[in-house]
């Protein structure tokens, strides 16, 4: 029931919140349809608004073209970033493979910055964060210098593995 998310937000930013992501794992974000994760958005969306707050649009799921529907609507909807899980069904170890995923994502949103969503525990995806990291600042081709994922403006850590953090935190600040 999206009318609740007023008040969220009122009680989010009187708490000293700064920064909504919605919907996330702990909003069990795979189990809405697009209908309600657009409802969701758009509620969220001027909620932060109306309280001062940035908001970052979660757009991840398993099928790509839902993904960048969901960035187009999060876009439209006024939101301040938007953020992606990997494919979390057919699962990969590959870099490349998730900025090849990442890319027509980040497209449907042009302007907004990207945040990636690494939770190996539940995607299964264990691309390191530095080795996403260092795919998302290559070149895009040959004759370009841009790197493949200009918007991505960090990544949402939720992994034990420490080393990795120090690293992506070390190499990229």
């Amino acid at each position: 029931d999206v009318s609740v998310v007023p008040s969220l937000a009122k009680q989010a930013a009187a708490f000293g919140v700064n920064t909504v992501w919605a919907p996330g794992g702990m909003g069990q974000f795979d189990t809405l349809t697009i209908a309600e994760r657009k409802a969701l958005v758009e509620a969220w969306s001027a909620a932060c608004k109306a309280e001062g707050l940035y908001f970052i649009a979660h757009v991840g799921t398993t099928v790509v073209g839902e993904a960048i529907e969901l960035a187009k609507h999060a876009a439209a909807a006024g939101a301040d970033a938007i953020a992606s899980v990997p494919p979390y069904y057919e699962t990969t170890s590959d870099a490349d493979t998730i900025v090849d995923w990442l890319e027509p994502i980040c497209d449907a949103a042009p302007g907004l910055p990207l945040y990636y969503y690494h939770i190996p525990g539940s995607t299964r995806c264990t691309v390191k964060a530095t080795d996403l990291l260092a795919a998302a600042a290559a070149p895009r081709n040959a004759t370009s210098s841009a790197p493949r994922l200009p918007a991505l403006a960090g990544i949402k850590y939720v992994s034990d593995d420490l080393w990795d953090w120090f690293e992506a935190v070390r190499r990229f600040n």
